[in-house]
């Protein structure tokens, strides 16, 4: 499947503290100006319109206004900002960034209330500035949607966050479960299990809020864990055809990054549902086991 999608992460830098995530210090490899506009030009070479900019937290980039302007230009259709919102909650800088043609953001939510989105994020007042600058990017006219980041502790709670977002103008949800370093005991402590998930998106979907079929999809479920009626919920790397290219200047296919799977167990050889499926993370079966899949007959 050809790439339609290029997916940018200038650098890892953030003003978040998020569990589990690794995106917080002010060093790492960094992409320059330069670098991200051969990568721009680079992916319109190989067909690619649509642009996604990641990070870190991309908002602290001060070149990140003449780089959406310059993919515009380029001709680029979708422009989406990945974020956690919070330089959003400034009107001037939501206004900047939709005139250099942003025209959608995925926002990262942790919880339906203050507390809970703000001691996952580690850092105070970061839920009023998300709701905000959810607030300002629909003003603006952009598509918004959610990147919600499961921990075991929130799991339960992925229908009252639908649902809260949802009445804030959210338009679709992406489900992630977190992926713990090793070396974070707390993050560890928090990596939530498949079949909690299953039941969680089960749960917000049963809301009835859309009919949408990317109205709720979860990106790191197993597509065995999730009964057939939640279909709809599945994720198939290869299909979203995305090409990363990340701070050190490496590009891959998304469904070839172990964050998305690329291992299966013995007894995943048989199942109906292997074509379709990119496969489950390394560590979680190595820390967990296999007991949760439900491989399918042919």
């Amino acid at each position: 499947m050809r790439a339609r999608w290029l997916e940018l992460t200038p650098d890892y830098r953030c003003n978040q503290r998020c569990v589990g995530c690794g995106a917080v210090g002010d060093g790492g490899p960094s992409l320059d100006s330069e670098e991200l506009a051969r990568a721009i030009i680079d992916g319109r070479r190989m067909g690619i319109d649509q642009l996604w900019i990641g990070g870190g937290e991309p908002t602290l980039r001060r070149d990140l206004i003449p780089l959406v302007r310059g993919a515009r230009a380029r001709g680029y259709s979708r422009i989406r900002l990945q974020t956690n919102a919070a330089m959003l909650a400034y009107p001037e800088v939501m206004r900047r960034l939709t005139e250099a043609g942003v025209t959608e953001i995925s926002a990262s939510i942790k919880g339906a209330d203050a507390a809970t989105h703000d001691r996952f994020a580690r850092t105070p007042g970061a839920f009023d500035l998300l709701c905000k600058g959810i607030e300002n990017a629909r003003a603006s006219g952009l598509v918004v949607e959610a990147d919600v980041l499961l921990y075991r502790s929130t799991t339960a709670s992925l229908p009252a966050i639908v649902q809260a977002f949802w009445a804030r103008g959210v338009a679709r949800f992406r489900v992630w479960m977190m992926a713990p370093d090793p070396n974070d005991p707390e993050a560890l402590a928090e990596e939530p299990r498949w079949s909690e998930a299953a039941r969680a998106v089960g749960d917000a979907l049963a809301l009835g809020l859309s009919d949408d079929p990317d109205h709720l999809v979860s990106l790191h479920s197993p597509p065995c864990t999730l009964d057939d009626e939640l279909a709809r919920a599945r994720f198939f790397a290869p299909e979203l055809g995305l090409l990363v290219h990340d701070a050190s200047g490496h590009r891959f296919r998304l469904e070839s990054s172990e964050i998305e799977g690329g291992a299966w167990a013995r007894r995943c050889a048989g199942c109906a549902l292997r074509p379709r499926c990119n496969g489950v993370r390394a560590a979680y079966l190595e820390r967990h086991g296999d007991a949760e899949l439900r491989p399918r007959s042919a």
